[in-house]
């Protein structure tokens, strides 16, 4: 499962490390990393994109 956050880098520094040391089997990855977008089951965000679930289809 793939984890992408799409906030401020600062603070996502903090959740990947909670990410690590909490559920080392889900990857955590910025959104602007290359990720497959069908791995992504949940979405950090503070502001959603609008073709969220075109862009996610299986959140």
């Amino acid at each position: 499962m793939t984890f992408p956050y799409d906030a401020d880098a600062e603070r996502g520094a903090e959740w990947a490390a909670l990410f690590a040391e909490g559920a080392p089997e889900i990857a955590f990855h910025y959104c602007a990393d290359a990720i497959d977008p069908r791995s992504v089951k949940y979405l950090g965000v503070w502001h959603p994109p609008t073709d969220i679930s075109a862009k996610y289809p299986n959140l």
